[in-house]
């Protein structure tokens, strides 16, 4: 007969320890666990001893504990075998201690293999107690223990649903012996996951991907009526002590379906991929790298106008005296075109980089200079001889300025005025044929050439609390630039504003029209601008606009920090972009966020997302869903991310 034992306080027992037979006699968990059991705990308010077989039952207030699994039911049926503890009854799982809405794991059964095994008999994702998704079975491990992982869920716009599921690969590059019950196991340093599934139209999707504390890597297979290779590969390693250390960096999109299969609308607006493996080593306070460089243009077939070869690139900073930092990098190498490059089979590159700044006071005037330089060239051989390029572009800037500051307040931060009257006078020279930087399988594009000098005087003024993060500022400034031929006047203005719930930050220039019948006098503007209103745990609304609206591009870079970008994209071309996200936290359990970019010029959506976001009490069990559209391809993606146990640690 089984015999039932009440005890008002909750009784406490050792599960292994219980399920032997009736004889046991529930203790205090610290009296019975030895350190060296991998065991789980059991508690209940009512606990009955089956006498001629190995199993309790459990009622009110069930809780089995084995970290980093936690199991809470009204009454289960309990019992020890070979594999673990088999609970048979419903039940919710959770992954911290605490468990509850909105989302909750409820199971009918469960077997708790100590110290990292978790076998589920139909788990359903509840979501304020309504079944969201359900599986027959699930096998869930610690984040230490090689398992599977969530299953993947999404609607993938014109290329339609897909489902997949992976695999959880962590390992230590030093063993380790495993840590004692209830002792936390020490987190793995390296993990690497697969990741598989079909799309309902026929296609398939393969990724690996692979993490240490130095590199990052993946590697993505889709086939959808044609197929594509994504790559996104970095890192280092080796010690500088020991002798050369290696870095690689891969970015690559290799055939039309990985170009248009990804969501990332970054990614596919990239035009080339690139690649980079070298060994590096400092010699005399000069970095020294040799090795391997790969550009082809983006979504190509595998080997279609790819270019390879060998490059030498070497690099220096520094400081001189007290008041001069200086930093300066040059790039070199040859590259091979490969089969269906037409034009050049071969071409030699050089690329050189310099900065130098400087800041130091006379009296009650502080001076800067800073000075920059880009230089790149190309030479071209083949069958077909295409001219050689060079590119240049340079940028100097001189500032003299006398701050007066007033301190208001007496405690240690307290609230300072700063008013600055200053003068400054700027040059940039720019000569660009295309956009070389991308790397030399090159296509002609937007050319760039001219020169620009600006002058100016101008008010800055600042009051805040630094200490604290809380500034306000305001940089007003008049003056003329001359560019093609001509002088014209010029006012500008930027400020800043970063306070507990508000970060804005404006940029915007405007160069008046010049006389009649010359070309590029038209009257234009250039406007950068972000604003955040809220606090970043909390409700917030992100702005963010950039423009160039008639202003010839030399000046427009003349008039923005800092002028000298290598890539002759850089405002370019005329028009309005703006951008707008909001995160709204319902709870701390409750999140919804959405993000969108137009091309306002061009009436042209560039990107938009919004999601929905659940947690449990403890952000131990996450549900997210996911909407999302991208210029360039096809429906609106929408996807559902699990995500199991904490986010972060705790």
């Amino acid at each position: 007969m089984p015999t039932t034992r009440r005890n008002p306080p909750r009784i406490r027992a050792v599960a292994a320890v219980l399920l032997v037979g009736a004889t046991a006699t529930a203790r205090p968990v610290e009296a019975l666990h030895d350190g060296a059991s991998d065991v789980a705990t059991v508690t209940a308010d009512e606990i009955s001893f089956d006498a001629r077989g190995r199993g309790v039952t459990l009622t009110g207030n069930v809780r089995v504990d084995a970290p980093p699994f936690h199991f809470r039911s009204d009454g289960v049926m309990v019992e020890r075998t070979g594999r673990g503890l088999e609970i048979r009854g419903d039940g919710r799982v959770a992954f911290c201690p605490c468990a509850g809405t909105p989302l909750a794991l409820h199971v009918t059964g469960a077997t708790v293999a100590p110290p990292g095994d978790l076998l589920l008999e139909s788990p359903t994702v509840e979501m304020y107690g309504t079944p969201v998704l359900w599986l027959p079975w699930f096998w869930l491990r610690a984040p230490s223990r090689v398992g599977v992982l969530p299953p993947l869920l999404a609607y993938r716009g014109a290329d339609g649903l897909f489902i997949g599921g992976g695999v959880h690969m962590p390992w230590s590059s030093v063993p380790r012996p495993r840590a004692p019950w209830p002792v936390p196991e020490t987190p793995p340093d390296r993990l690497a996951t697969l990741r598989a599934g079909g799309y309902a139209l026929g296609g398939a999707r393969v990724e690996a991907t692979y993490r240490t504390p130095g590199s990052f890597g993946r590697v993505a297979w889709d086939h959808l009526r044609e197929s594509g290779v994504a790559i996104d590969a970095r890192g280092r390693a080796g010690d500088k002590a020991t002798g050369p250390r290696v870095a690689w960096d891969v970015d690559a999109l290799l055939g039309r379906r990985a170009l248009v299969a990804t969501s990332d609308l970054g990614a596919a607006s990239r035009p080339f991929d690139h690649g980079r493996a070298e060994a590096f080593t400092d010699v005399g306070g000069v970095t020294v790298a040799s090795g391997v460089d790969f550009v082809s243009p983006r979504g190509v077939t595998p080997f279609q106008g790819w270019a390879l070869g060998p490059a030498l690139s070497l690099s220096r900073a520094g400081a001189v005296g007290e008041h001069v930092t200086y930093d300066a990098a040059f790039t070199g190498g040859t590259l091979a075109h490969g089969q269906g490059t037409a034009g050049a089979s071969s071409v030699t590159f050089a690329r050189g980089a310099s900065r130098v700044e400087s800041a130091f006071v006379a009296g009650p005037v502080s001076l800067s200079v800073a000075g920059r330089g880009i230089l790149d060239g190309v030479a071209a051989a083949g069958e077909a001889r295409t001219a050689d390029l060079v590119n240049r572009a340079g940028d100097v800037r001189v500032r003299a300025s006398v701050p007066v500051g007033r301190a208001h307040g007496v405690d240690r931060d307290p609230w300072l005025h700063r008013i600055e009257p200053e003068v400054a006078l700027g040059a940039i020279s720019v000569h660009e044929e295309t956009a070389l930087v991308l790397g030399p399988a090159f296509s002609r594009g937007a050319s760039l050439r001219g020169s620009a000098v600006l002058a100016e005087a101008g008010l800055a003024q600042a009051i805040g609390r630094w200490g604290a993060r809380q500034t306000i500022e305001l940089d007003l400034r008049g003056g003329a630039i001359a560019g093609a031929n001509q002088a014209r006047p010029v006012l500008r203005g930027r400020g800043h504003a970063g306070l507990d719930a508000l970060s804005l930050g404006v940029e915007a220039a405007h160069v008046a029209g010049g006389p009649r019948g010359i070309p590029g006098g038209e009257a234009g503007s250039v406007v950068l601008g972000r604003v955040r209103v809220g606090r970043r745990d909390g409700p917030s609304l992100g702005l963010r606009s950039a423009l160039r609206g008639g202003a010839d591009p030399i000046l427009a870079r003349a008039l923005v920090d800092p002028a000298t970008e290598p890539s002759s994209g850089y405002l370019a071309t005329e028009g309005l972009s703006v951008g707008a996200s909001a995160v709204y936290p319902w709870s701390r359990l409750v999140v919804t966020a959405a993000h969108v970019d137009h091309d306002v010029s061009n009436a042209e959506l560039l990107f938009a997302r919004g999601s929905l976001t659940l947690r449990d009490r403890c952000e131990c069990l996450g549900l997210t869903a996911s909407g999302g559209k991208r210029l360039g391809r096809e429906g609106i993606d929408v996807w559902l991310t699990i995500q199991v146990g904490p986010e972060r640690p705790r």
